[in-house]
């Protein structure tokens, strides 16, 4: 015989996992969160030295906080830590350009057409670009997926959504209404760290009309399932 006993109300709580076994995604978002404690402290870039040492700081405090196993640790960290003077290099590279950076900016809630639907997300960074260029969207990609050429065709359209919901003024924190580029900020093995825009290249669009154009397919899609007879495939 089996005794099954009501649960509620009993003082229980989840065992810690046995193995933790972090994956790709976790490091990404760890590096996620270096990159944005890094740039909200406002970094002396001038003196590069200082810069690197801020963040192998920064870094370091992360990785602790996250409490990652002993060989975890010891694979994530030297990598991370390759990567550190590409990352200073990029961004005094980028300083003189831009006139302030955001950080995990929040996109609120924005109608999509009259289809009842709406669009909100969250970016990981945004660069208000000096001289009143317009802006900067940027990605953190730490693994090889998310290609430029399927952000163009907008296979992967994130970043074009992201630009859509800037022209909308779904970031509240700024109003401005042009989107300058869009780019993978790409945190790469072997301490390779590139900055792969979706504007370069041959006959490609503008980040502006790359913005429009996924906006525009976003609204036909949602205006598609909104009718009754609308039947949703797997792929």
């Amino acid at each position: 015989r089996v005794l099954a006993l009501p649960v509620e109300g009993l003082p229980l709580r989840p065992l810690e996992p046995l193995i933790r076994d972090p994956d790709e995604r976790e490091r990404g978002t760890l590096f996620h969160e270096i990159m944005a404690n890094f740039l909200s402290c406002d970094p002396d870039l001038a003196n590069e030295t200082e810069a690197a040492q801020k963040l192998r700081t920064i870094a370091n405090d992360v990785f602790v906080a996250q409490q990652l196993p002993h060989d975890i640790h010891a694979l994530w960290w030297p990598r991370f830590d390759e990567l550190i003077p590409d990352i200073i290099a990029m961004e005094r590279g980028r300083k003189e350009h831009v006139a302030q950076s955001f950080v995990e900016i929040k996109a609120y809630a924005t109608k999509i057409a009259e289809t009842g639907v709406t669009l909100s997300g969250r970016a990981d960074r945004i660069d208000v670009l000096a001289d009143n260029r317009g802006l900067d969207i940027i990605d953190y990609k730490t693994g090889s997926t998310n290609t430029a050429a399927q952000a163009r065709k907008l296979v992967e359209p994130q970043l074009a959504l992201e630009a859509a919901l800037a022209k909308k003024g779904a970031f509240r924190e700024f109003d401005i209404r042009h989107v300058n580029d869009l780019a993978y900020y790409r945190l790469q093995s072997r301490g390779n760290v590139t900055l792969d825009r979706l504007t370069s290249g041959k006959e490609v669009n503008s980040a502006d009309a790359l913005g429009d154009l996924a906006w525009h397919r976003l609204t036909e899609l949602a205006e598609y399932y909104n009718k009754p007879e609308a039947k949703y495939v797997s792929q």
